[in-house]
C-alpha cells in the first residue's frame, strides 16, 4: 500500500508541476519587448504611451492613435528632439533635469524636466512609474502637446540612463 501511495503522490506532483508550467507560460506576443541599446550619444528615446487631455473631466487615460504619436530623443550632450510624425512636426532644443524643493506647495516639489527651444520653454513635473515608463505633468498651465499628463515608454536607452 505504501508503494501505491508514493506512486500516486509522485504522479500528482508531476501533474501539478506540468499544469502550473502550462498555465503560466506566456505567449511570445505577451512578453515585453526588449529595450534596444542606444546609438552613441543618445541618452534615450521615449514614445508617448497614454495621455490625459486638457480639460477632460473624466480623468481617464487615453490610448495613443497614430495621429497622437510623439517621440522624444534625449542626447547625452543635453539636447533633445520631439517628433510628431502625423503632423510632420519636429522641435529641437536643450533639456535640463533638476530637483526642485518649493516650500509649502507639494505639487511644485519634485523632479522637473525643462525643455527649451527657440520658440518656447516647457516645464514638466516628471515621475518615474517603472524602469521603462515615466509620467510628465504640466509644471504650470501650458504644454506644447496639449495634454495635462502624458505617460512615455522607453524605446531605446543608453547605459547612462
Amino acid at each position: 500500500m505504501k508503494l501505491i501511495s508514493k506512486a500516486l503522490l509522485l504522479c500528482s506532483i508531476v501533474c501539478s508541476v506540468l499544469c502550473m508550467t502550462a498555465c503560466t507560460k506566456n505567449n511570445a506576443q505577451d512578453e515585453p519587448q526588449p529595450v534596444c541599446p542606444a546609438p552613441p550619444g543618445i541618452a534615450g528615446i521615449w514614445e508617448l504611451d497614454a495621455f490625459l487631455p486638457f480639460l477632460d473631466s473624466t480623468r481617464q487615460w487615453h490610448g495613443v492613435m497614430d495621429e497622437d504619436k510623439i517621440f522624444y530623443t534625449f542626447r547625452e550632450d543635453g539636447t533633445f528632439s520631439m517628433e510628431r510624425p502625423a503632423f510632420n512636426f519636429r522641435e529641437e532644443g536643450t533639456y535640463k533635469f533638476e530637483y526642485v524643493a518649493a516650500g509649502d506647495s507639494s505639487y511644485q516639489t519634485g523632479h522637473k524636466l525643462v525643455l527649451s527651444s527657440p520658440d518656447v520653454v516647457t516645464e514638466f513635473k516628471i515621475e518615474s512609474l517603472s524602469a521603462d515608463t515615466f509620467r510628465l505633468d504640466w509644471w504650470f498651465l501650458w504644454c506644447a502637446t496639449g495634454y495635462s499628463s502624458s505617460r512615455y515608454k522607453r524605446l531605446i536607452t543608453s547605459s547612462a540612463n
